[in-house]
């Protein structure tokens, strides 16, 4: 249950559901303190630690010799502005335990505990101040029990968010201490077959991504030593591929000193479509890298699924999308934001995915040993240890240690 509560927490976890929650709960601040002025500043029930029936009925009593309607207006308030307020604060306090603790104890349920306790203390104390007859009301203990709970728990909640808080600004400090991602090439299962599989109009697929590195930027430059790192292939093949290319108009060639570079033939009366199908096919790689490259807590961008399945060769259905894996703190919304921009340039859609490093390390949940034991494309990592490959100079050929 708890993990179905934890889905449902992290998809609220978007700059719009946060603002929503941020007016919701002054607006309801606003409300009950103009109920605390109608009601001449009474203590009410729901502001005290503990209370008897008695104490309730002396409350009650003091609404009634204020005015005739201060009971009901209690009671309404608490059925309303009161009840939108818990719903508020324990979304909005969630969603912040949820990003403090990702991948950790699931702290987030504590706010949402207090937000329930509060509600259910709001029906009983409305309950009593529209049943009140002048006689103190059993009904009071179960208010008094809930009016408890609803403190003791909020005050775990603002200690979790204070050990959390402390825990973000010690990470803040280490970051560039951190160890690097445990990504190796065990992980990688490549298959080298004869024919591209992702564009089979294609000759290999070498040339895919050599044209995928210079068509994705058409005022960037590329030497041939940059296209041999990216391709992975060897200084001939580069050659004979971009000599073609040359040839066809697709690119053109710069020879400045002894270094010869490659940029897009944007004069070219085929590129805007020639562009738009490599880039679709053997794009990603690069467009992920450029995009997410900015991402702050992106400890490491990988592609997965279907397009990653593909570009490593391996046989298939053409991929429908291109899945996106970051591993670290990213901000969803800023992720979201990347990927819409990588959506647009290469014209396929594309499904993001944020995991913190401690999920991705302990290897717990299905869904990161369903990755693992599949082909992955690493595009972006930290710089690895001189044991281990870093991950940018892995197949992909994208990333670079940030």
């Amino acid at each position: 249950m708890a993990f179905s509560i934890g889905v449902a927490v992290e998809r609220c976890t978007t700059r719009r559901t946060v603002v929503a929650a941020l007016v919701g709960v002054v607006g309801c601040v606003a409300g009950l303190a103009w109920r605390q002025s109608r009601l001449a500043g009474l203590d009410l029930l729901d502001s005290r630690g503990w209370y008897t029936p008695e104490d309730a009925a002396d409350l009650f009593d003091a609404l009634d010799r204020l005015d005739a309607s201060a009971g009901a207006v209690y009671a309404a308030t608490a059925l309303t502005i009161d009840m939108v307020f818990p719903a508020s604060y324990g979304l909005l306090l969630a969603v912040l335990l949820f990003r403090l603790f990702r991948g950790g104890a699931p702290l987030y349920l504590l706010p949402l505990a207090v937000a329930l306790a509060d509600a259910l203390e709001n029906i009983t104390i409305a309950a009593l101040a529209l049943s009140h007859d002048g006689a103190p009301s059993p009904l009071a203990w179960p208010a008094a029990v809930f009016t408890a709970v609803k403190w003791v728990l909020l005050v775990a909640t603002l200690a979790a968010i204070c050990v959390g808080g402390m825990r973000w600004l010690r990470a803040r400090t280490r970051r560039g201490s951190r160890r690097p991602l445990p990504l190796t090439y065990s992980y990688i299962r490549f298959m080298k077959v004869p024919a591209p599989s992702l564009a089979p109009i294609l000759r290999s697929d070498a040339q895919g991504r050599i044209l995928a590195r210079v068509l994705a930027d058409p005022e960037k430059s590329h030497s041939l030593s940059d296209l041999v790192t990216w391709s992975k292939t060897s200084m001939p093949t580069v050659i004979r591929e971009v000599r073609r290319a040359e040839e066809a108009g697709i690119v053109v060639t710069e020879k400045v000193g002894p270094i010869r570079f490659v940029r897009a033939g944007v004069d070219h009366l085929l590129y805007d479509s020639v562009r738009r199908i490599i880039l679709a096919t053997y794009g990603p790689p690069v467009v992920v890298a450029e995009e997410f490259a900015d991402v702050e807590g992106a400890d490491a961008v990988l592609l997965f699924g279907s397009w990653a399945a593909r570009y490593a060769g391996e046989p298939g259905r053409a991929p429908n999308d291109v899945d996106v894996l970051v591993v670290g703190s990213a901000d969803r919304d800023v992720v979201d934001e990347a990927a819409e921009r990588v959506e647009q340039r290469i014209g396929m859609p594309v499904q993001a995915t944020v995991r913190t490093r401690s999920q991705w390390e302990s290897g717990r949940e299905g869904f990161i040993l369903e990755i693992k034991s599949r082909t992955m494309v690493p595009v972006l990592a930290d710089a690895e240890p001189p044991s281990a490959p870093a991950l940018g100079a892995l197949e992909s050929g994208g990333g670079k240690a940030r």
